[in-house]
This record gives structure tokens, C-alpha cells and sequence, in this order.
């Protein structure tokens, strides 16, 4: 029986449609894309885009919360 992850690498290799992750504000007002994506701060709600937690110098930021989106060219191609 595969991993949900062997799973996943499986369909992205035979597929080639590998999903895109994105940030967004944890209330759901804004996507953090094209204009938005500098800020760190929401503009409508002010909630903050990444987790407040005490890192070192050079750790990633955490997202509060992602979407996925699965881009429609490569899902046209694999049904070719």
C-alpha cells in the first residue's frame, strides 16, 4: 500500500500537473498574488500574513493559510 506522499509523487510524474501553492489571509479577504503579494500585513482585516513565531535568522516564514490552485494547461495535456 503507497503513502498518501508516494501517491501524490506518483500522479505529479505521470500527470506532469503539479499543484500551485498559494498564501491568503486567514479571514479569506485577499490572496497574497500579484499586487498583494509584497505585504505582510492584510489590508482589509490587518491580520498578519505569516505565523508570529520566534525563528532564527534564515528559517522560512509560515503561512497562516494556502490555496491550491491546479493550473488547466497541463490537466488539457494529460488528457491528450
Amino acid at each position: 500500500m503507497l503513502s498518501f506522499d508516494q501517491v501524490q509523487n506518483w500522479l505529479k510524474m505521470i500527470t506532469g500537473i503539479i499543484p500551485l501553492h498559494s498564501d491568503m489571509c486567514v479571514n479569506m479577504c485577499l490572496a497574497y498574488t500579484g499586487v498583494f503579494a509584497p505585504l505582510s500585513v492584510c489590508p482589509i482585516c490587518g491580520e498578519n500574513q505569516y505565523e508570529q513565531q520566534y525563528h532564527n535568522i534564515g528559517d522560512p516564514k509560515v503561512a497562516h493559510c494556502q490555496f491550491v490552485t491546479l493550473p488547466i494547461g497541463p490537466q488539457l495535456q494529460a488528457l491528450w
